[in-house]
C-alpha cells in the first residue's frame, strides 16, 4: 500500500533534486539553510549529498574556458585564464619557494624561527608571522606576472582565508597551518572548503599549505582514525590529500614546507666569533 506518508517523502525528495539541478548561488543556498535545519535530520544526509552535487554542478557551470590568446599567454607561464590556470601557477611558485627556504644559500628557513643573538634558532615563530614571510615570497614572484596577492582575503560570512591570489574575475583561497596545529586534519574541510572554496569566483579550488617544523616543533595531533603520526614533510603531505575525495583531489591542492632546522644547524656553536 501507497501511503500519505509515503506520497509525502516521494515529493519532498523530487523538490530537493530539483533545487540540486538548479547551478545558482541561491540554489546552493537554499540547500546550505535546509541542511542545516535540525527539524529536517532525518533528510540530513540526502541534503548533504544534494548540496554536494549542486555544487559540483555550479562550479562546472562557471568554469571559463580561455580562448586561444588565452590559453597560449598560461602555456608560456603567463597570466592564468581561469581559477584552475591560477591554483596551479600558484601551487608551482609555492613549490619553488618551498625549494628555496629548504636548499637555497640564503637560509630562509630562518625567518620561520625565533632566533637567538647568534642567529640559532630557538623556537618556532607564530602561525601569522610564518604566514606574512610566505606572503612576501609570493608577491615577488606574482606581481609582475599581474596576480594579485593579499593577506586575510575577505570571503562570505565576513570569514578571512589567510591569503587570496586573484586575477580579474577569479581567486584562489590559501589556508595555512603549523604541523602541531589542533585542526591541522580538519581545517581543509571546515575552513578551506566550507568558508572559503565555496565563493563563486573560485571555480571550487583553493590551497592548503602546511609549515613542517620537525621534530623541535613539539606534539602533532594524529590523523584521522588513530593512524600513525606522520614523520616527514612528503609522508603529512599524502595524507592530507588522502582525507580528500576522488574529486576534490582535482581542486585543492595540498602543500608542505619543510622550515625545519637543517641538522648542520641543531649544534651551532655559541661563539659569537
Amino acid at each position: 500500500m501507497v501511503t500519505q506518508d509515503m506520497n509525502a517523502s516521494d515529493s519532498v525528495r523530487g523538490l530537493i533534486e530539483q533545487l540540486a539541478a538548479i547551478s545558482t548561488k541561491d540554489a546552493s543556498n537554499a540547500l546550505e539553510a535546509l541542511a542545516s535545519d535540525r527539524d529536517l535530520r532525518p533528510w540530513h544526509s540526502h541534503l548533504a549529498d544534494s548540496t554536494h552535487r549542486q555544487n559540483a554542478l555550479c562550479r562546472e557551470a562557471g568554469f571559463v574556458h580561455g580562448d586561444v590568446a588565452q590559453v597560449l599567454d598560461t602555456l608560456s607561464c603567463g597570466a592564468p585564464a581561469n581559477a584552475a590556470d591560477l591554483a596551479a601557477l600558484t601551487l608551482e611558485h609555492l613549490h619553488q619557494v618551498a625549494g628555496n627556504i629548504r636548499d637555497g644559500n640564503t637560509s630562509d628557513w630562518r625567518q620561520y624561527w625565533n632566533v637567538d643573538q647568534y642567529c640559532r634558532p630557538l623556537n618556532p615563530r607564530p602561525e601569522n608571522t610564518c604566514r606574512d614571510a610566505l606572503l612576501s615570497d609570493l608577491k615577488n614572484r606574482l606581481l609582475p606576472l599581474g596576480v594579485d596577492v593579499q593577506g586575510e582575503g575577505s570571503y562570505a560570512d565576513g570569514k578571512r582565508a589567510d591569503i587570496r591570489v586573484s586575477f580579474p574575475r577569479f581567486n584562489v583561497p590559501i589556508e595555512i597551518k603549523r604541523s602541531n596545529h589542533r585542526d591541522l586534519w580538519s581545517a581543509i574541510r571546515s575552513q578551506l572548503i566550507a568558508r572559503y572554496v565555496r565563493d563563486p569566483g573560485t571555480g571550487g579550488h583553493g590551497i592548503y599549505v602546511v609549515f613542517w617544523f620537525g621534530e623541535r616543533e613539539g606534539h602533532r595531533p594524529a590523523p584521522p582514525g588513530a593512524g600513525p603520526i606522520p614523520t616527514s614533510p612528503a609522508e603529512l603531505e599524502s595524507l592530507l590529500r588522502n582525507t580528500l575525495s576522488h574529486e576534490e583531489q582535482f581542486r585543492i591542492r595540498i602543500c608542505v614546507i619543510d622550515v625545519s632546522v637543517p641538522s648542520s644547524d641543531v649544534a651551532a656553536p655559541a661563539n659569537p666569533l
